[in-house]
């Protein structure tokens, strides 16, 4: 029996045109013909180039700005439309006569500074999958007419979940892109569910460069992503940044409008599978505004980042062990980071083991003196004493795990303290059970 696939593969292409020059340093090169392309919406789909030399010599055209003493080449033009056309770092793979062919990450469209002021400015990102984003109405019916309408009683009264943010009102939502696709000998229009965040800037915030305003805004939302990737269980990126900028009215003039955009390409895995999300995102409301607030806030906060980024890691890994190595490395980071920073990882006081030291130094050049051994070996072992002021790491992990009262006794053979289990995890003899499977 044959099973139709329910959902077929469908593959978008975006690709954009226009010429430029290429630049890196002080060198530069024309070119007379660009074009970038990609799969719009596969998030491991990189940018790929071809740029066409606009000189007239065909030995080495692009030499100047791939000489192995330069800078990372990088393009700035215009589209075939005149709209400002960049990409700020080109990945040179090969050339071919007057072309030059290679990969990018980014692609940036639109003027990067405003010819003046604006009067409001709204951003919005796209993100790559995550169920933790939900529409902003839940339930919408379709009229005879063809209007799109909310029913009383049918749906929620719910705001966008709110995202705490230095620059305006930030929230989180799920929109929607249409495409227009070939079907057979007809067009259809598709619906593409598009996990956004976005804001309107506060009026401290606005800027006449939309480009500083968009790094501004990534660097904004970067510990929420890492939130929504370990509540999700799988990595969350954004893939595209747009800010919109209303410009101050001129006198009989209609409202001027100026879009800049950063296209991200190459990030995420499009074979992650959707995991079981540690939260329900129609119950999660305000919740994650208070969730983004105590993690700004909390002095775990660098430690707390980087551990999620390995825990997400670890679940998504495609092999035990590498999903054992990341989930290990997240233990030891946030350990390590709840112990710097109340200052638990360390023997003694620091003025006691200056003095210490001290007199180790004295000890072990009286021992190679009087082994007649190589006086180098001082400056060699002096530079490892600081290590021994350094708590190990199991006495450390268990006391972390005792006090967040986390279950740990289904993990090791029954009858083992809580320290002697976690000194056999780093060695030869781990018996951790990992699904469900016991082993040493």
């Amino acid at each position: 029996m044959t099973i139709t696939d329910q959902h077929p593969r469908l593959t978008i292409s975006e690709s954009i045109r226009g010429k430029g020059r290429v630049e890196s340093g002080e060198e530069s090169v024309d070119v007379r013909k660009a074009s970038v392309s990609r799969s719009k919406y596969d998030p491991s789909s990189r940018w790929t180039f071809e740029l066409t030399a606009g000189g007239d010599s065909l030995h080495d055209p692009f030499g100047p700005v791939l000489r192995p003493y330069t800078r990372a080449p990088s393009f700035c033009g215009e589209t075939e439309t005149g709209q400002p056309f960049k990409v700020p770092q080109l990945v040179y793979q090969r050339t071919e006569a007057d072309r030059m062919i290679g990969t990018a990450q980014e692609v940036w469209l639109g003027a990067e500074n405003l010819p003046r002021a604006p009067r409001k400015q709204v951003v919005v990102a796209d993100l790559t999958h995550t169920t933790l984003a939900v529409p902003e109405k839940s339930l919408l019916l379709k009229s005879y007419t063809g209007e799109i309408k909310a029913e009383d009683g049918l749906t929620r009264d719910d705001k966008p979940v709110a995202l705490p943010s230095a620059l305006g009102d930030l929230s989180l939502a799920l929109h929607y892109r249409y495409e227009e696709v070939a079907v057979g000998s007809s067009r259809s229009t598709i619906r593409i569910p598009t996990p956004t965040l976005s804001l309107i800037l506060n009026e401290d915030s606005l800027s006449t460069s939309p480009a500083n305003i968009a790094q501004g805004f990534v660097d904004e939302i970067d510990p929420i992503l890492r939130l929504l990737s370990f509540l999700s269980r799988q990595q969350v990126y954004w893939r595209r940044v747009q800010v919109t900028s209303e410009l101050d009215r001129q006198p009989d003039a209609a409202t001027e409008v100026e879009r800049f955009e950063q296209l991200r390409a190459g990030v995420g895995d499009d074979s992650e599978r959707d995991r079981e999300r540690l939260v329900n995102p129609y119950r999660l409301g305000n919740h994650l505004f208070s969730l983004v607030e105590h993690l700004n806030a909390s002095p775990y906060r660098e430690s707390l980042l980087l551990a999620m980024l390995y825990t997400v890691s670890a679940q998504n890994a495609r092999f035990v062990e590498t999903s054992l190595l990341h989930a290990f490395t997240a233990w030891e980071t946030i350990t390590n980071g709840v112990s710097s920073v109340e200052k638990k990882d360390k023997i003694l006081d620091g003025g006691i083991f200056a003095k210490l030291r001290a007199e180790l130094r004295v000890l072990i050049k009286s021992f190679v003196d009087r082994e007649n051994l190589r006086s180098e070996i001082v400056s060699d072992i002096d530079p490892k004493l600081g290590e021994l002021n350094r708590l190990s790491f199991a006495p450390r992990a268990a006391e972390l795990l005792e006090r967040c009262k986390v279950p740990w006794e289904d993990l090791w053979l029954p009858g083992l303290d809580l320290l002697t289990c976690v000194r056999q995890v780093p060695g030869d003899g781990t018996t951790l059970c990992i699904e469900g499977t016991s082993g040493t």
